[in-house]
């Protein structure tokens, strides 16, 4: 890997960490649920793992889920469906089309969801858990197709303004 390239890599993850952190402290701060959010931070983290590939794309998730962390109260468990948002799609594809990618999204975010579920258990309670489950669970399929939808207009208008690195 050639130093523009590594350049190039750091300055767009660091872009995308830094949008899913504003993504996720404004629908944090100004929808405040106690045990349901809003996972549109997750759209920048899903560019990154596209973009950048799947060992980039994790670092994102670390760092954005971290700085975000840091800002509301860090809880550990919940970095894993940051992790999962960034990685997970593009180990299917390296494309954001077509039905295949709204399956791809809608499998991301139910994993995201049951990761996020466990970690309600450790950290809170088996009540804070399950006590709108099934809810989170409804919502997949609509917050699914416009995290889909999104992406895949993203994707195609950003991602010919990217250079190709092979």
């Amino acid at each position: 890997m050639s130093n523009k390239e590594l350049i190039y890599k750091l300055a767009i993850g660091t872009v995308l960490a830094a949008l899913s952190v504003v993504l996720k402290l404004a629908f944090d701060l100004w929808l405040k649920t106690d045990v349901f959010g809003f996972p549109f931070y997750s759209i920048p983290l899903i560019l990154s793992g596209i973009f950048l590939g799947p060992m980039y794309g994790l670092l994102v998730g670390f760092v954005a889920d971290t700085i975000s962390g840091l800002v509301m109260g860090y809880l550990p468990l919940f970095l894993f469906s940051s992790l999962a948002w960034s990685v997970i799609p593009s180990l299917f594809t390296k494309k954001a089309k077509g039905l295949k990618w709204l399956l791809i999204v809608v499998f991301t975010y139910l994993c995201a969801s049951l990761l996020n579920t466990m970690a309600l258990w450790i950290h809170f309670s088996q009540k804070a858990a399950f006590s709108l489950f099934w809810l989170r669970i409804g919502l997949i399929p609509i917050f699914g197709a416009i995290i889909a939808v999104v992406t895949n207009i993203l994707y195609e208008r950003v991602g010919i303004l990217l250079p190709k690195f092979e």
